[in-house]
């Protein structure tokens, strides 16, 4: 029984270091993941504002032609 004991002590030992090591792992992959969204979200605001920017921009151009060529 007590042979029992001693190897389950060692069992414990080692989940519970592999458990502190998958813990740290895991943080270090969620703080990636949040670090990987914000990057994203930023570059889709990015985009967004650009398209923006560029159908202004086109609308703006077409109104001009057409005033052009309502003219002519």
């Amino acid at each position: 029984m007590e042979d029992y004991k001693f190897h389950s002590d060692d069992i414990i030992a080692t989940l519970e270091k592999l458990l502190g090591q998958f813990r740290d792992e895991k943080t270090s992959i969620d703080a990636a993941e949040v670090k990987s969204v914000q990057e994203f979200t930023l570059f889709m605001q990015i985009k967004k504002d650009l398209l923006k920017k560029l159908n202004h921009e086109l609308a703006v151009a077409k109104k001009g032609q057409s005033r052009n060529n309502s003219i002519h």
